[in-house]
């Protein structure tokens, strides 16, 4: 398990990163890969599973199960930079 606050970049790209130090830019730290159907709503930034139900939104501090995964660069979608560090999600749970 893994926990941090979920950001997304100006290309829609979901991060989890360590809460920003005031007035720092966004630096990108941990990409994520959701399990198969999950999306973002770009209107609402709201984090949707496959039925549509709100798992967690941008700004959220959550907890994700899952694991560090080896970097597989022909899965990243190509709009998002490159990550250091790749989660795979299996379970996301919020955090206060």
């Amino acid at each position: 398990m893994t926990s941090g606050v979920l950001e997304a970049d100006d290309d829609d790209c979901v991060w989890l990163i360590d809460p920003p130090v005031r007035d720092e830019p966004f630096e990108p730290e941990v990409g994520l890969f959701w399990p198969a159907d999950y999306s973002l709503d770009t209107s609402t930034q709201d984090i949707l599973d496959p039925e549509g139900a709100v798992v967690a939104s941008i700004g959220d501090r959550v907890a994700l199960g899952g694991g560090e995964t080896p970097h597989r660069t022909q899965d990243w979608p190509e709009r998002c930079e490159t990550p250091d560090r790749v989660w795979s999600v299996s379970s996301i749970e919020p955090r206060s």
